[in-house]
């Protein structure tokens, strides 16, 4: 199974916590809420993901590099 996760969204009306942060990486308990999704997607058993993201990326990859 596959799941696709869009994540692009500019996060205006969550601003100021969105100026310098992609809102996928805002924390939820000391972790982006973007982990928080990965990881209950793989635990009922989702393989493949694919994000769709824009704002801010670098941010993003960076974080989760290549994914593993």
């Amino acid at each position: 199974m596959k799941a696709v996760i869009i994540a692009g969204g500019l996060g205006v009306r969550l601003r100021p916590l969105t100026n310098k942060k992609p809102k996928p990486m805002l924390p939820l308990d000391k972790r982006p809420l973007l982990e928080h999704l990965i990881k209950w997607i793989k635990k009922n058993g989702v393989k493949d993901i694919v994000l769709c993201v824009s704002y801010l990326h670098e941010t993003i990859e960076k974080y989760f590099e290549d994914g593993s």
